[in-house]
């Protein structure tokens, strides 16, 4: 990852109430000119921040 998608996965990790807003954001964005590639990048962060989240048993 970039730089930039580690400090967006830092800012989230450390902020876990920001990311519904996150995620809803882009799926607003979804129908603007280049909302499928941000789209894909929030997704991205979401994933590389799942490894930051305590596990379910």
């Amino acid at each position: 990852m970039k730089r930039h998608d580690d400090a967006v996965v830092e800012m989230l990790r450390d902020d876990p109430d920001m990311v519904p807003e996150y995620l809803r954001t882009a799926f607003d964005e979804l129908e603007e000119e280049g909302g499928e590639v941000a789209l894909l990048m929030v997704l991205r962060h979401l994933s590389a921040l799942r490894s930051f989240l305590p596990q379910r048993p």
